[in-house]
């Protein structure tokens, strides 16, 4: 199974966020989404990630470092985790 992070956001040249969606995190795709963010986190050299679900939220500890599971409607709305 290919891994690949959905979204990359690039600012200035730099990546500076990565994001994985899925409309709901089960057992039978947890490692598929995270696999992907996480390759991702380290191919940039970024300690987090966003997992944008339908209703889902969160925070993961991963080696590479905190995989954000986030809302739809609060990733639309701008509201960050504090």
């Amino acid at each position: 199974m290919a891994k690949e992070c959905d979204f990359v956001a690039i600012q200035n040249g730099q990546v500076n966020a990565l994001y994985q969606v899925c409309n709901e995190l089960t057992d039978l795709n947890r490692e598929h989404e995270y696999s992907g963010l996480q390759e991702a986190m380290n191919q940039y050299d970024l300690d987090w990630g966003i997992l944008i679900t339908l209703n889902q939220e969160g925070t993961v500890q991963v080696p590479e470092g905190v995989i954000q599971i986030m809302p739809v409607w609060k990733w639309l709305l701008n509201i960050e985790e504090k």
